[in-house]
């Protein structure tokens, strides 16, 4: 019986995978998608911050806008950029730190 309920199951779950009718990011949405990032070092560090800004240049091969703020210190400073990545139509903001 254990069987056939994990059969089962698993066959649930596959057909629930395979719906079409979900979708991330349609591609007439993604044009006017702005996602906003905040890194707490360089982006040329040769390190992680370059790392994430590499991954901000593969969105804007789909043509999905990016904007960045670097060099923002990990204290209240900080609110003012995320409040301005607002202001400018971020939608999404990913803040990015070691």
């Amino acid at each position: 019986m254990k069987k056939l309920f994990l059969l089962m199951f698993s066959f649930l779950l596959l057909l629930c995978g395979c719906s079409k009718r979900h979708s991330f990011i349609k591609a007439d949405s993604a044009k006017n998608l702005k996602v906003g990032f905040v890194f707490n070092g360089s982006i040329n560090d040769n390190g992680f911050c370059q790392a994430k800004n590499a991954g901000r240049f593969e969105l804007e091969k789909y043509g999905i806008k990016t904007l960045y703020a670097e060099n923002v210190p990990e204290t209240e400073v900080s609110k003012a950029v995320f409040v301005e990545l607002v202001k400018q139509g971020c939608k999404i903001i990913f803040a990015v730190g070691e």
